[in-house]
Formats: structure tokens, sequence, C-alpha cells
């Protein structure tokens, strides 16, 4: 079912993880923390 022109939207949806790691040497590489974010990026190119 298409949307009505009017209620269309023209934006790119940008979703991302950025994941934390330890450097300690008994825990190289382990994750320790992460964020998840979006970022909404319209025609005109506002965010």
């Amino acid at each position: 079912m298409a949307l009505p022109d009017y209620l269309q939207r023209d934006h790119k949806i940008i979703h991302g993880r950025i994941a934390y790691t330890s450097d300690k040497p008994d825990r190289k590489g382990n994750e320790r923390g992460r964020e998840v974010f979006t970022v909404i990026v319209q025609n005109d190119g506002r965010r």
C-alpha cells in the first residue's frame, strides 16, 4: 500500500553501532560497552 504524495518523506536513515573493546592483556579485544545511533538526513541535507 503506497502512501499519498503529501505523506511521503524524502530522507535517508543511517543506523550504526559503536563497540568499545578492551586493550588490557587479559581482556584484549573483548567488548566492554557499546552505543547504537540513528541519523536521519533530510533531502535538503538537514539532520
